[in-house]
């Protein structure tokens, strides 16, 4: 089944194939186009698509390419986490929403220590394992560079879900070399890059799995004493690999997946072989490494970074290819025999397309949150959110009649009245500048005679 849609430059509200209304996403005209071969896991795509107006989208994407929901603004990997909230990285921090898309929580590195994008662990206690971005100035006349480079290494925190202190920190300056890079950083130059970590997991023994891209190498960390307790991959790999010696580079996504095996995505960027999806099974006592399942896609030549696999809850693999060329698949979906059913592409109009990483979450109240929005009088949103110094509010208006639009903050002092009178129906949009104001949470408030709704608006 193929099934091909046009979202054209809207912010209005239109009805979907299916009887549901849908927000149509304000990009300049693209294409999603999926292809339904046989019977999928449960739940719809989840995905950060690279690129539009000049920055990310959060987008979840029914089977048959119908946009259900979007965020707008400098996302990453937009997933589901306990079954009733989202996460994503905007600028800074990571931000948890309700059901309701609505902002709950948020976590950022400490320590003044810059947040990475790349990811995020929510650990079962509520606390949050991140990456943080950890710059030093080094000496590097001993490898025959300058007396004063920059180098970006790694670091690895836990916060606490309720203070958000740091309780854990490891850096990759006190565990690594710099000469552990493989083929990507130069060390006599005045700035590199040595480690970049891409992935973190809390393994199953509490301990923590990291992926760095420019080691290739898969890292478990020692919880109690931050010792390294082995290296998969890369100069200094601890493992005998039985039956793939190919082996991985430039990875992205590595994790341990329900059956104690880790995959990872192989973006294979200093190899002969195609980008693949890989799940080893590890002998941590013997220190063997056994390929029991690897995914390649004849039409995908190059997928530099990005990327990930997921394995679903009826046996499935859903790959996301991450950076692809623009006649090449972004998200497919296995069953374990390998037999595809079902692919997305996302037509961009260049010669690149990216798409962080996809996932396939079942989210229960997503349909019900579309009948409420079509529902209500007053649809509104706003972009960017967070902000920093002023946020577009669009207002779809069901009536014509008097409308007051008000912001305030927390404890209900008026910060601004946007407008306060007659509205014809349709979409309207405010402008809220927020300069001058202190960072934090307000709320903005649309109402009339007979209806009220209220949304946050965080300023950074």
């Amino acid at each position: 089944m193929k099934c091909l849609f046009s979202i054209v430059l809207l912010f209005i509200i239109v009805p979907s194939s299916f009887g549901q209304k849908t927000l149509n996403p304000p990009f300049d005209e693209f294409e999603i186009e999926t292809y339904v071969y046989g019977a999928t896991a449960d739940g719809d795509i989840f995905l950060t698509v690279s690129g539009i107006m000049g920055s990310n989208v959060n987008i979840i994407v029914d089977n048959y390419g119908e946009v259900l929901y979007y965020e707008i603004d400098q996302q990453w990997d937009f997933k589901v986490i306990n079954g009733d909230s989202t996460v994503a990285f905007d600028r800074d921090q990571f931000f948890i929403k309700d059901t309701s898309f609505t902002v709950v929580d948020s976590f950022q590195c400490g320590n003044g220590f810059e947040t990475d994008f790349h990811d995020i662990d929510i650990l079962p206690n509520g606390n949050a394992l991140l990456i943080c971005d950890e710059v030093r100035i080094v000496d590097m006349r001993s490898y025959g560079g300058d007396s004063v480079c920059v180098v970006t290494g790694g670091m690895i925190q836990e916060i606490d879900a309720k203070s958000k202190e740091v309780v854990f920190q490891w850096s990759s300056f006190d565990h690594y070399q710099f000469e552990d890079n493989v083929n990507v950083a130069d060390l006599t130059a005045l700035s590199f890059s040595y480690v970049h970590i891409n992935s973190i997991q809390q393994d199953t023994d509490r301990n923590i799995l990291i992926s760095s891209r420019n080691m290739d190498e898969v890292t478990k960390i020692s919880r109690t004493d931050s010792s390294i307790i082995w290296r998969l991959g890369g100069k200094n790999n601890d493992f005998t690999f039985t039956n793939d010696t190919a082996m991985f580079s430039s990875q992205h996504d590595a994790k341990r997946i329900d059956n104690g095996n880790i995959t990872i995505f192989d973006n294979a960027e200093y190899k002969s072989h195609l980008p693949r999806g890989v799940e080893y099974e590890l002998d941590e006592v013997n220190m063997l490494a056994t390929m029991v399942w690897e995914q390649e896609h004849d039409a995908i030549e190059r997928a530099s970074i990005m990327g990930n696999i997921q394995r679903l809850n009826n046996g499935n693999s859903l790959i996301g290819w991450g950076h692809v060329l623009s006649y090449e698949p972004n998200v497919t979906e296995y069953e374990s025999d390998g037999t595809k059913v079902f692919e997305m592409f996302l037509d961009l109009n260049s010669s690149v397309k990216s798409s962080y990483r996809a996932y396939r979450f079942v989210w229960p109240d997503l349909t019900n949150l579309l009948e409420n929005i079509s529902e209500n009088d007053y649809l509104f949103s706003n972009y960017p959110n967070p902000f920093s110094a002023s946020t577009t509010i669009l207002v779809n208006i069901a009536s014509t009649g008097n409308v007051k639009v008000v912001v305030t903050s927390m404890d209900g002092k008026t910060i601004a009245v946007l407008h306060d009178g007659h509205l014809a129906q349709g979409v309207q949009e405010f402008n809220f500048d927020a300069q001058s104001l202190p960072t934090g949470m307000y709320l903005c408030t649309v109402s009339s005679d007979n209806e009220k709704y209220t949304k946050k608006l965080i300023k950074q």
